[in-house]
């Protein structure tokens, strides 16, 4: 069930916004990448309200069948919602409206079936679903009456990965290993693969068994969506955002965060340098960014500076940055969450359940009153319902 909640003054974050005027700063080289100097220490409180245009909630419906545990990837093509529930190995299906449709649940059904899922990806007209096998080394494919497709194999471990059209798909690997070479030589971080296995490769590095590096980079799921492109997040030694095309990459953003910023280091490095460059990081804390997501008008990066989650904005029309950090304000009036994925140029948060009606409560015990939107909402649910979606228009 979709609820609207229109005007920035009738919102409350668990966002507070930052200083945009000379602390942070935008220029384009001649090479057309965009470079982003961000002090991420330089926090306002007063600004963020103001950036929103509007929200609306989605209620996902409750039962046994479409219980969710343990969220993992959300992805939305067209009108639906496909969440990768973790816990239960199995990616539940829901309209746009919240109503659910079904799942691919095949874990353990002879041929067909798979061992776990790793991650997944949609076709762009959402009848497919592509499931990564971690166990099995494959990629499995199913339609969305849970029927099995097709599979293919991959000789790389996988982190995530994104269908591109006619049957290509872009694979992160991070700094992780290939199967199908001895010792752990020449691997990449990120692949281009189709039906017959990897067919290109990029930011290729020479893997070591006893290199720690995978300790400080990679591992985590780094590429989005931006319409048809494909976004390939930040790392902790590339501060770089790229564009991924069909058979292309083009470097995008450079970000800067200045004195918290962790110098690069080469991936090559020895076991030594690896360790200085682990202890100089817990000494420091500097800056890890952890997620990447870009509309037509907008860039959201999340990271992490010392021991704190923190996120900034980038209106790619103006120019303008602004530097956001995560806090609990109980005088605001909602919560909303962080976005974890993004669909038709909308940035979309995922509310737990149990959190939501623990701040709902508190909102009321302060005799704050919430938005009669978010009332009927606490009235519908309880904390063992399925997650409410936020969908977030930046102005």
């Amino acid at each position: 069930m979709k609820y609207l909640l229109i005007g920035a003054y009738c919102m409350i974050c668990i966002l507070t916004a930052c200083n945009h005027s000379n602390i942070n700063t935008v220029n384009v080289d001649e090479n057309g990448v965009i470079k982003l100097k961000i002090d991420p220490m330089s926090f306002h409180d007063d600004l963020f309200s103001d950036l929103i245009e509007d929200v609306y909630f989605i209620q996902l419906e409750t039962s046994t069948e479409s219980r969710l545990g343990e969220i993992g990837k959300i992805e939305i093509k067209g009108d639906k919602i496909f969440i990768q529930d973790r816990s239960l190995h199995e990616i539940k299906i829901f309209n746009i409206d919240g109503k659910y449709l079904g799942k691919i649940s095949n874990r353990h059904r002879g041929p067909g079936g798979y061992n776990d899922i790793s991650c997944f990806s949609v076709s762009k007209n959402g009848e497919l679903i592509e499931i990564h096998d971690s166990r099995g080394f494959k990629f499995r494919t199913y339609n969305l009456n849970n029927e099995f497709v097709e599979d293919s194999s991959i000789d790389y471990m996988v982190s995530d990965f994104m269908k591109l059209e006619n049957d290509k798909k872009v694979v992160y690997s991070g700094y992780l290993p290939s199967f199908n070479m001895d010792g752990f030589p020449n691997s990449s971080r990120l692949l281009f693969a189709n039906k017959s296995g990897v067919y290109q490769s990029a930011f290729d590095f020479v893997y070591s068994e006893s290199n720690r590096i995978r300790e400080i980079v990679g591992g985590f799921r780094n590429l989005s969506y931006y319409g048809d492109t494909i976004v390939l997040g930040a790392e902790y030694a590339d501060f770089n955002i790229y564009h991924i095309f069909e058979d292309s990459i083009k470097k995008k953003y450079q970000i800067d965060f200045g004195d918290e910023f962790m110098p690069p280091i080469n991936i090559n490095s020895s076991e030594e340098e690896i360790e200085n460059y682990l202890n100089l990081d817990q000494r420091h804390e500097f800056a890890k960014i952890f997620r990447v997501l870009e509309s037509s008008q907008h860039l959201f990066v999340e990271y992490a500076v010392k021991k704190r989650m923190c996120f900034f904005l980038l209106d790619k029309t103006n120019g303008e940055v602004y530097n956001l950090q995560s806090s609990f304000d109980p005088s605001r009036r909602v919560d909303i969450s962080v976005p974890v994925t993004i669909w038709n140029d909308t940035f979309v948060g995922i509310l737990n359940a149990e959190y939501f009606k623990m701040v709902f409560e508190s909102r009321k015990e302060q005799g704050i009153d919430p938005p009669s939107i978010l009332s009927e909402i606490d009235r519908k649910i309880d904390e063992n319902c399925n997650p409410v979606l936020s969908f977030i228009k930046f102005k």
